[in-house]
């Protein structure tokens, strides 16, 4: 099927036919009426004849032009033929007429090619439009319909549904509105794109979206409607809606101006403002004002790809404090942008109680330590020391039969006070109350070297000034389990302990040759999370003092490295 820009009722070879029966009548009808024409016109047939072929040319095309160039060069011969005009000059102007008439003939034949090449490229824009294209005329009824159409509605093919009423498929509560819009087409004015429900032929409903503007054909008005299927568009909508408005999280869209464009509940629940009154404000606006700048330079920072997530705390309406756990999507639609929130109050509250806890536990642990270590020192050893002296008065005096056995109980006295007085200095180093940091560590370094055949070498300073008690324990500790850990796991045969300070912080490295962690524990975060009770007991030691510890392990052996602030005044 063609899609015409005229008469869309009138069909192609009709009005073909019409054309070449108007070329040829009308010079005949001038013939026949010649005697009654003025002088000044009889003198020029010619010219009027010509006038008639370019009017042809013009309207009907070139094919009607030729017949009425053959019509009007006949009548022009038998005029002159029968003397019906005058002589002279008659073959000269009939020359000229030929010319003439071929030459508007050609141009004609030049503009219906390149016409029928622009109507050829419309057609076929119109079938190939992924959308689909109606025609109506005054009543209502489809005089033109694509193929894009026949596949919204359900047809194999448009001819199927040529001369139907549209109202057919409109559902009938939609007539009304269909009627008032095909009414203000034919008043000439275009109507816009509006979504709703399209009937196919088999009964099942589409969404679609639909437009009109009006097509002139002569001295009709027919209406022109596009017609778009957006069932799959409707139904990913109305999904999105569902889970903008049921998502426990809160949603904002943000322009790049930070204004806030919309909210969703749980957005307006979280901050305690209803939707309308969010819609007036700003990025920035619900923080504190000492904090806007910086959130305002982590914003940008978001809507430039460089920060996409992080925390904040903000203030709601009623006045309280919350952590927000915040992610940033970028251009979801161009210059719109989606904050993703998500409270993390209460996780942060049970991680603060965590580390209290923790830091009690290990404070506790220290304190118990110090008393295991007091009492073996003051009690354990000492009672272990007046039995030596016991086990020798008797050894002196006792039978030569059991002397060798007292003996071997005084060797094994001495022994146990030895290993008693190490696992009291293990537990809690007196050096580390009396004399400070430094001292300890190379004590412990030279004791370690003697129990485990590891060599240590330690790089610190001859002097280190005290630091509070909280910080040197942590440290010792720390230097205690990494090089029980390279003992235990690493197969090393060599440990070294590097002690640096500043004047904010206090800088310790453990670095071994061993083996290094397993291959999929060697990044930052998976070594921490992965780590025993020992590295976990170093990490919460560091955090609880406001530093920061690194794990870094190859091939070729492993290095903890610990950063921790020196408190004012220390």
């Amino acid at each position: 099927m063609s899609l015409q820009t005229g008469n869309p009722a009138m069909s192609p070879k009709r009005r073909a036919a019409l054309s070449y029966l108007a070329a040829v009548l009308i010079p005949l009808a001038v013939g026949s009426q010649w005697n009654r024409l003025f002088p000044t016109l009889q003198t020029v047939p010619g010219f009027i004849y010509l006038l008639l072929v370019a009017l042809a040319a013009r309207f009907l095309g070139f094919g009607p032009a030729v017949a009425s160039i053959v019509t009007s060069a006949g009548l022009l011969v038998f005029c002159i033929l029968f003397r019906l005009l005058p002589a002279e000059d008659a073959n000269l102007r009939l020359m000229l007429f030929l010319v003439t008439a071929v030459v508007i003939a050609g141009i004609s034949r030049r503009g219906d090619r390149e016409t029928r090449e622009a109507e050829e490229r419309y057609r076929s824009l119109v079938e190939l439009a992924p959308d689909g294209i109606a025609v109506t005329d005054e009543a209502g009824k489809l005089v033109f319909a694509n193929s894009a159409l026949a596949k919204i509605v359900g047809a194999s093919d448009p001819a199927d549904i040529i001369g139907r009423d549209a109202l057919d498929f409109l559902p009938p509560e939609d007539h009304e509105q269909a009627r008032r819009r095909i009414g203000q087409l034919m008043s000439g004015d275009p109507t816009p794109w509006v979504v709703g429900r399209a009937i196919r032929l088999d009964g099942s409903v589409v969404q679609v979206e639909r437009a009109g503007i009006p097509l002139r054909g002569g001295n009709r008005i027919f209406a022109q409607g596009f017609i778009r299927d957006v069932t799959e568009r409707e139904e990913g909508r109305r999904r999105l809606q569902a889970l903008f408005d049921r998502a426990i999280d809160g949603i904002l869209f943000v322009d790049s101006n930070g204004h806030y464009v919309d909210a969703n509940p749980a957005a307006c629940e979280l901050l305690g403002y209803t939707r309308e009154e969010l819609l007036k404000m700003n990025v920035g606006d619900l923080t504190a004002r000492d904090q806007r700048e910086e959130v305002l330079a982590n914003w940008r920072d978001a809507i430039a790809g460089r920060r996409m997530s992080g925390e904040v705390t903000i203030h709601p309406k009623n006045g309280t404090v919350r952590e927000i756990e915040y992610r940033i999507v970028t251009d979801v639609l161009p210059g719109l942008h989606c904050a993703l929130l998500h409270d993390i109050t209460a996780r942060k509250e049970a991680e603060r109680s965590l580390v209290q806890l923790s830091a009690r536990l290990l404070r506790s642990q220290d304190e118990e330590r110090r008393r295991i270590a007091r009492q073996l020192h003051d009690t354990t050893a000492q009672n272990l020391a007046v039995l030596r002296v016991n086990l020798s008065r008797i050894s002196r005096s006792a039978d030569p039969a059991i002397k060798s056995s007292v003996d071997e109980s005084i060797a094994l006295t001495d022994q146990s006070i030895m290993e008693i007085r190490t696992l009291s200095y293990l537990l809690h180093p007196p050096l580390i109350d009396e004399a400070g940091l430094l001292p300890s560590l190379r004590w412990f370094a030279r004791g370690f070297e003697e129990r485990s055949g590891i060599k240590v070498t330690l790089d610190a300073p001859q002097e280190l000034d005290r630091l509070p008690a909280e910080l040197e324990t942590a440290l010792f500790r720390i230097v205690q389990e990494a090089l029980t850990n390279i003992q235990r796991h690493s197969g090393s045969a060599s440990a070294h302990i590097r002690v640096g300070r500043d004047q904010q912080s206090l800088r310790l490295e453990v670095v071994d040759e061993g083996n290094g962690l397993p291959k999929h524990l060697r990044q930052q975060g998976e070594a921490l999370a992965a780590a025993g009770v020992g590295i976990a007991g170093m990490q919460q030691r560091v955090k609880e003092l406001g530093g920061r510890m690194q794990i870094e392990s190859q091939d070729t052996g492993t290095r903890i490295a610990v950063t921790l602030p020196i408190p004012r005044g220390s």
